[in-house]
């Protein structure tokens, strides 16, 4: 594994116990993986953070536009990559929570420091330092909300069947 600190590795196992697949990534420092959802279909979604230089799942290879940026990742059932993309931008960013639909959206969610953040064409402004977000994403971002405040939150139900909540761990939702 590259890197010198955390790297992010997923092991998908199955009802008996036995590792189906393993995959890694990372970089020249901490990468870390903090959730990873499976869908109706044994596709696997991670999210995360990286702060390393650049990270590199399958053949996308990205590079770290600020202090940490956010990663989602996806594999299907063998293991092989769906897809990945990365968000990131001057300052801090990470992701902590994935859910998935039965239509395959993954829900991400995370906090940004930056002052702004852009999924796709949906750009998040920073009202105070620092914010959360919900990211509603396929290959590409389809929709995102932003709730200034705490970064303790949490995401439920996971899997999600249709709606999802987030809840700050003050209680505001």
């Amino acid at each position: 594994i590259a890197g010198l600190a955390n790297d992010v590795f997923v092991e998908i196992y199955n009802a008996q116990g036995n590792v189906q697949w393993a995959v890694s990534a990372g970089g020249d420092y901490y990468d870390t993986g903090n959730d990873i959802a499976v869908d109706a279909s044994g596709n696997a979604y991670v999210t995360g953070y990286f702060e390393s230089s650049s990270i590199t799942f399958g053949s996308n290879t990205f590079m770290n536009t600020g202090a940490w940026d956010v990663f989602l990742v996806s594999y299907d059932a063998g293991g092989n990559l769906i897809y990945a993309t990365q968000v990131g931008a001057a300052d801090g960013e990470e992701a902590y929570a994935v859910t998935v639909d039965a239509n395959r959206r993954a829900y991400v969610s995370g906090y940004f420091q930056s002052t702004s953040l852009s999924f796709g064409s949906y750009t998040l402004i920073n009202q105070g330092y620092p914010d959360i977000f919900v990211a509603k994403i396929e290959a590409a971002p389809l929709g995102v909300n932003e709730v200034s405040g705490s970064n303790s939150f949490s995401v439920y139900p996971n899997p999600s069947e249709g709606w999802i909540m987030v809840q700050s761990m003050n209680g505001a939702g």
